[in-house]
């Protein structure tokens, strides 16, 4: 594994078609985009982009895992007393989730 500071940044989102690859070149990663990958969403009338990476068909247990996050479940609304965002209960929210989702009755 490697950490790519400013890749890791972009969202996941399985159907984006990205590459990433070491160029030798460059002595670098470069990351390449297809038209999958740019998002945009219109909130309060104003369009907003955002950039999608796919980090590759995962299950939702290598996704929490891996990278910490679950697809669908956001984090609206966690908000510490002091406006940060509160760990303790994004950790909270992810895990009732995902046994919400793979609990058996």
């Amino acid at each position: 594994a490697v950490m790519l500071p400013l890749i890791d940044s972009a969202n996941h989102l399985q159907e984006a078609d990205s590459v990433i690859e070491f160029d030798p070149s460059v002595d670098g990663f470069v990351l390449s985009l297809g038209r999958k990958c740019l998002v945009k969403d219109v909130d309060d009338g104003r369009e907003r982009a955002q950039v999608c990476i796919s980090y590759g068909v995962r299950k939702d247990s290598e996704l929490l895992l891996n990278y910490g996050f679950l697809r669908g479940v956001t984090m609206d609304g966690i908000k510490s007393d002091d406006g940060d965002v509160d760990r303790s209960q994004i950790r909270q929210r992810l895990a009732e989730a995902f046994l919400e989702r793979y609990s058996s009755d």
